[in-house]
C-alpha cells in the first residue's frame, strides 16, 4: 500500500509540472489574450487556450496572465515571469537572458552603428546582443522612439535619453537526445504522401525502404539513406525516403555528423525544420543541396505575405526577398546565406 501511495504522488507531481518558469523576462509580442490569476493559474489558463503556447505574468492589477502564440526569444523584463507549456514539446536549454545595464539622462556620444525605430527602450538591449560589435545601446523618443546601437561605452550626461551597455549571456548546453545507430529510424516517421514541391518522386514506407536497400545501418554505426539508382522511374516516379521527427522541439542546438551527400541532376539531399501548419508557421532550411549546387542553401521561410522592414535587414548576413526584390522572383519571403 505504501509503495501504491507513493506512485500516485509522483505521478500528481509529474502532471503538475506542466509549464517551464524563466523569470525576469518577457515575449515581446502582442499576447492574443490575457487573464487576472497567479501565476500557477497561467499555466493551466494557457493551456487550455487555443493557440497558447506560453504566457507572461506580471504583477498589473494584482497579477495577470498575458497569454502567447509563440514562445520566444526571450527579452530582459525586471520582475515579469516567462512560462512555456511543456506539453507534447521535448525542451531545449535556453541562454540566460540578454541583459543591459540602463542608466537614465544618459547618453554615449559617437560610436554609432545602426539607428532602428523602436517604441521601447528595454527591446533595445535584444537589438544589442543580436548585432556584431555592438556593446551598448541609446534610446530616444525620436520618431516615436528609436535604439541607436553603439560599438563603444563610454558615458555622459544627456537629459531624456536612456543608455544601455549589454552583459552578453553565457550559454550553457546540456546533451537532451541523440539520434544514433541504435535508435535513428525509431525516431521517425516515414513521409508516403505526394512530394508537396511536385518532384517526380515516390516516398516509400520503412518497410519498402528497407527492402529496396534505401535505409540501412551500416556495420561502422553510420546510417545510410538514398534512393533508388538503380531501377528505372515509373509511376509516382523515383522511389526514395523522407522523414519527420516524432519529437518536436522549441529550440537548441543541433549538431548533425554527415559522411556525405549526394550531388547531381534528380537529388535534393535536405534537412529541415518545419512549424505543425506547414507553410504558414515557417520552415529553417538548414541543409539543402539542389541538382548541381557546389553551395549549401541555408533558407528561413515564411507563409506569403510577410514584410520586413529595411532597418532589420542590415542584422543579418543573407539576403531577403519578398517577391519585390528585383531578380529575386519569390512567393514567399525568405532569408538566404549561400
Amino acid at each position: 500500500m505504501k509503495s501504491l501511495l507513493i506512485a500516485l504522488f509522483f505521478l500528481n507531481g509529474a502532471l503538475a509540472q506542466q509549464c517551464s518558469y524563466y523569470p525576469d523576462s518577457d515575449i515581446s509580442i502582442s499576447p492574443i489574450n490575457y487573464e487576472p490569476g497567479g501565476m500557477d493559474d497561467c499555466c493551466k489558463i494557457c493551456e487550455y487556450t487555443p493557440g497558447c503556447g506560453a504566457f507572461t505574468w506580471s504583477g498589473y492589477n494584482g497579477g495577470t496572465c498575458w497569454l502567447k502564440n509563440i514562445t520566444g526569444p526571450l527579452i530582459y523584463a525586471p520582475k515579469n515571469i516567462v512560462g512555456i507549456l511543456n506539453k507534447n514539446v521535448i525542451p531545449s536549454p535556453l541562454p540566460s537572458i540578454n541583459k543591459c545595464t540602463m542608466q537614465s539622462n544618459t547618453d554615449i556620444p559617437g560610436n554609432d552603428m545602426i539607428n532602428i525605430p523602436n517604441s521601447q527602450a528595454s527591446d533595445c538591449c535584444n537589438l544589442c546582443y543580436l548585432t556584431q560589435g555592438c556593446k551598448a545601446y541609446t534610446w530616444s523618443s525620436v520618431n516615436n522612439g528609436t535604439c541607436w546601437l553603439k560599438s563603444g561605452t563610454t558615458t555622459s550626461n544627456n537629459n531624456g535619453i536612456i543608455a544601455g551597455i549589454l552583459t552578453p549571456a553565457t550559454i550553457s548546453w546540456t546533451l537532451r537526445e541523440t539520434y544514433d545507430s541504435t535508435n535513428f529510424y525509431s525516431k521517425f516517421d516515414f513521409y508516403t504522401d505526394g512530394d508537396p514541391t511536385h518532384g517526380y518522386v515516390d516516398f516509400v514506407n520503412q518497410s519498402v525502404a528497407q527492402q529496396k536497400g534505401l535505409i540501412a545501418v551500416n556495420s561502422n554505426g553510420t546510417i545510410y539513406m538514398g534512393a533508388d539508382h538503380t531501377n528505372k522511374a515509373t509511376g509516382r516516379g523515383r522511389k526514395s525516403v523522407r522523414l519527420s521527427s516524432k519529437a518536436a522541439y522549441n529550440g537548441g542546438l543541433f549538431i548533425h555528423d554527415l559522411v556525405h551527400m549526394p550531388v547531381g541532376p534528380g537529388t535534393w539531399p535536405a534537412y529541415w525544420f518545419i512549424g505543425p501548419d506547414w507553410p504558414n508557421n515557417g520552415e529553417a532550411d538548414i541543409i539543402e543541396g539542389i541538382g548541381g549546387n557546389t553551395k549549401n542553401a541555408v533558407t528561413l521561410h515564411t507563409a506569403d505575405g510577410c514584410t520586413m522592414r529595411k532597418e532589420y535587414q542590415q542584422l543579418f548576413t543573407g539576403t531577403f526577398a519578398d517577391g519585390k526584390n528585383p531578380g529575386v522572383p519569390s512567393t514567399d519571403c525568405f532569408i538566404q546565406d549561400w
